[in-house]
């Protein structure tokens, strides 16, 4: 095809044909010009192509996280919830006592629940992993925003809860130092019996109402954070992966 574009426009020369010339020559030019056009066209469709499966791919796995982040969510807000109202219940029985000592060890003995429900973070890998490697463009302006404002609000969640549930492991720790509750070796016996005995009525007061604090506030703290989080999560995925947001 070059060649014979070459003997044409060689003939043309000879002939001395000057206008026939320059018109051959801006054809040939425009010519090239489509070439390049279609090809850049071309390109196009097969990088929006490659676009709209990475965006796809994103989109079901964002969904995925999402899903399991409120099925989550659900359950540890109910466990917390549980666990918070058995605090509530066990204040009450303390209060009840009143200063009887052998009451309230065995009180300590058989009703302190000194366990708690850990938050262990979110389903959040897809979203950073696409906002590292910088293809969050490739979704809409409004979802880019949403899915930043969920993923800021994550990360203080996650961080408050690690520090008020190391504050809560410290202060069983220290519950545990002059008080013998059934969360260590020694089980409850003629040893533990001993130790009960040495251990004055203050001792038990101040240990035992800095480990409810602590925990009361893990619960105060944590649990409307958790739900917050389940009703943003919920709200995306109503909003942006809903049949009807789809149609």
């Amino acid at each position: 095809m070059i060649s014979l574009f070459r003997k044409i426009r060689q003939k043309l020369l000879t002939q001395n044909r000057v206008t026939r010339y320059l018109a051959y020559a801006v054809g040939e030019i425009l010519l090239v010009v489509i070439g390049i056009l279609i090809a850049l066209q071309v390109n196009n469709w097969n990088e929006e192509r490659k676009n709209n499966k990475i965006r796809e791919i994103f989109r079901s796995s964002l969904k995925k996280d999402l899903q399991a982040d409120t099925s989550y969510l659900k359950a540890t807000i109910q466990k917390l919830q549980l666990e918070s109202e058995q605090l509530a219940q066990f204040k009450s029985l303390i209060n009840e006592i009143g200063t009887d000592k052998n009451a309230l060890i065995g009180l300590i003995n058989t009703k302190i629940e000194p366990f708690i429900t850990p938050f262990s973070g979110f389903n959040n890998n897809t979203y950073r992993s696409f906002a590292n490697s910088g293809r969050l463009e490739l979704i809409s302006l409004d979802l880019q925003e949403d899915l930043f404002k969920l993923n800021s609000f994550q990360v203080i969640v996650e961080r408050d809860s690690e520090k008020y549930l190391d504050l809560y492991f410290s202060n069983i720790e220290a519950f545990k130092l002059p008080i013998p509750v059934d969360i260590q070796l020694l089980q409850n016996g003629p040893v533990t019996d001993a130790i009960w005995k040495a251990t004055n009525f203050e001792t038990i007061g101040v240990r035992l109402n800095s480990w409810g604090t602590s925990k009361k506030n893990y619960y105060r703290i944590i649990l409307p954070y958790l739900i917050q989080a389940q009703e943003r999560t919920t709200q995306i995925l109503k909003k942006y992966f809903s049949e009807e947001s789809q149609n």
